[in-house]
């Protein structure tokens, strides 16, 4: 570039500061501008949340009958004498994670959950290998 090019930009960006620096938005601007942020978070959050959704349900569903059986049979002696509930009444991961979420929301310094025998324990061990917070008690 040359030097006249470079002293016009620079008289360019000048101005535009000078502008900037000199406008004082209204209150309704302000608020108008944080409630569009505000929309396009919750639908970026709700597009994400859909997502997330769809792809614990595709990957990560609940067991069939006999590796249900199976899992059942090997955790009634290791479980505190808890023997898990029927197969339609265990929690899918992503009502974990949702869970795990919300009390990460909730209240930060205390995200640990407590789990009963609905949760099918190999989301638990996965979840526990991720390094999610949770207190195990199935």
């Amino acid at each position: 570039m040359k030097k006249e090019e470079l002293q016009a930009i620079i008289r360019v960006a000048t101005s535009k500061l000078s502008e900037t620096n000199s406008y004082k938005p209204t209150r309704e601007e302000v608020c108008d501008r944080i409630q569009k942020k505000c929309d396009t978070l919750g639908k970026i959050n709700n597009e994400r949340r859909k997502q997330m959704n769809e792809f614990l349900d595709k990957n990560f569903p609940l067991p069939d009958e006999a590796t249900f059986s199976k899992v059942k049979r090997k955790t009634v002696e290791t479980v505190n004498g808890r023997q898990l509930t029927r197969r339609e009444n265990l929690l899918p991961l992503k009502t974990l994670v949702q869970m795990l979420i919300s009390r990460c929301i909730d209240n930060p310094n205390d995200p640990y959950l407590e789990l009963d025998h609905t949760c099918w324990p190999l989301y638990v061990e996965l979840l526990l290998a991720c390094g999610s917070h949770l207190a195990a008690s199935c």
